[in-house]
Formats: structure tokens, sequence, C-alpha cells
């Protein structure tokens, strides 16, 4: 579940910090369709370009190799992993297509099917803030 958001939401962790210009630079290319909003479509076909091997599980590394190199500590990476992996109740080890639904109802604030950039900015700076945490970082 690298997505930003996947997958994707958590490549705006950079450098421990993050602005709104990042995070709407993360959220634009998952808006394939350019119409403002994330779709539950969008994100699953992020996560399936990030499952490298085909088996509908995200790694660890699968998840770190789907963000911007270098800007990233592996702390930060790791506790956002973990926080993804959390998400449907069980740490399983791994990010599957049911991490995805769960963030996906996350970020849709307002239970429409589409996530708005608004929604996508909230939930990325919880994220973060949680993902700092979880791994000791203070700002």
């Amino acid at each position: 579940m690298k997505i930003i958001i996947l997958l994707g939401v958590v490549t705006a962790v950079v450098g421990y910090s993050y602005d709104d210009a990042r995070i709407n630079g993360d959220f634009v290319p998952l808006d394939t369709n350019n119409d403002g909003y994330l779709t539950l479509d969008e994100v699953f076909t992020k996560f399936l370009a990030d499952d490298e091997n085909g088996n509908c599980k995200v790694s660890l590394r699968e998840f770190a190799d789907g963000l911007r190199p270098g800007n990233y500590s592996q702390d930060i990476i790791r506790a956002a992993y973990e926080f993804y992996d959390k998400l449907d109740g069980t740490a399983h080890g791994f990010l599957d297509p049911f991490t995805i639904l769960h963030l996906f109802k996350l970020l849709d604030d307002d239970n429409n099917q589409k996530v708005s950039l608004g929604e996508h900015l909230k939930a990325v700076r919880e994220i973060i803030q949680i993902s700092a945490h979880d791994a000791g970082v203070t700002r």
C-alpha cells in the first residue's frame, strides 16, 4: 500500500516536514483523470503499480521504492508503512487490497466515494504526525 497515498499519502513526508505544495504535488499524479478527485480505482491502480512482483501484497521494500528517492528517513518510511499495515486492525507485514480500501475510507471524509484535495491534505497531515510520533521523530 505504498500509496499514497498510498500509498502516495506518505510521499509528502520530506525531511520530517511537509507543506501543502508538496502534498498537492503528490495528489496530482494520483488523479489520473485530472478531475480534482481521487477515486478508489485511481488509488488501487497506484497500489497495483507499486506491487512489483504482482502478488497483490506490497512489501516494505516495494512501499519505499514507490516514494521519491532520497527524501525520506527510514524511520518515517517504516512508521508510515506500519500505520497503513494496521488500518484493517491487524498487522500482517504487508499491504493488500483491503488496506487500500481502509485507506480510501480514511481519506474520504465525507463518504462520497471520492477524495478531494482538501480531504487528502487533511489526512496526509494527520498520517505524517502519527507516523513521526510513532517513529520518535520530534520537530
